[in-house]
């Protein structure tokens, strides 16, 4: 099993953010930017591991997403989308998931099947799986607003973008509906 979670450096920018809230919260498909007066983080996605068994002709990918710190000041561009504006930050949670991957099976001359999926790092995989390799990442984290407002700002189905996440600026809290595929580990 492999393993990709957040360094202590990234963890310490996450506290940091929790700890002195940024002055907005940009989304920009690709990545998510937490806005101070001077500099700026970003949360974005990465490739964790290229995945390829010997048999196989189709490559696939373990993604994760990745904290930065940012020395300069953030200028937003026309497509970058405001979260929120000087909101304080209540908790901060990380979201881990579990990769697996088996064989592709041929079903037709440009057509593959595999179980390949996701699964909350605590839940054990079905026996009857076929698992040539797991792969567990960080995902992204979970942001609480003081005043009760949830952004669930993570890799959603292993994506290469957080454009797809269906959960990420609606306003509510999905754990129920997440927890058989993520993991929340509240920041310490």
């Amino acid at each position: 099993m492999e393993i990709h979670l957040f360094s202590n450096e990234e963890l310490s920018h996450l506290k940091f953010i929790r700890q002195n809230f940024p002055k907005r919260i940009w989304f920009e498909f690709i990545q998510y930017v937490f806005e101070y007066e001077n500099f700026h983080f970003i949360l974005e996605i990465e490739t964790a591991q290229k995945i390829m068994f010997e048999e196989q002709i189709v490559l696939q990918y373990a993604m994760k997403s990745v904290i930065k710190f940012v020395d300069k000041k953030f200028v937003s561009q026309e497509s970058s989308q405001l979260i929120t504006e000087n909101e304080i930050i209540a908790d901060i949670e990380i979201i881990r998931t579990k990769l697996y991957f088996t064989d592709f099976k041929k079903i037709s001359q440009n057509f593959y099947s595999s179980e390949s999926n996701q699964i909350n790092p605590d839940k054990d995989l079905h026996e009857n799986i076929n698992i040539k390799k797991i792969v567990v990442v960080d995902v992204g984290i979970c942001l609480t607003l003081e005043n009760g407002k949830v952004f669930n700002f993570f890799i959603n189905e292993n994506d290469d973008d957080f454009n797809t996440n269906e959960f990420n600026n609606q306003k509510g809290d999905f754990r129920k509906e997440l927890e058989a595929k993520y993991k929340f580990i509240t920041l310490n």
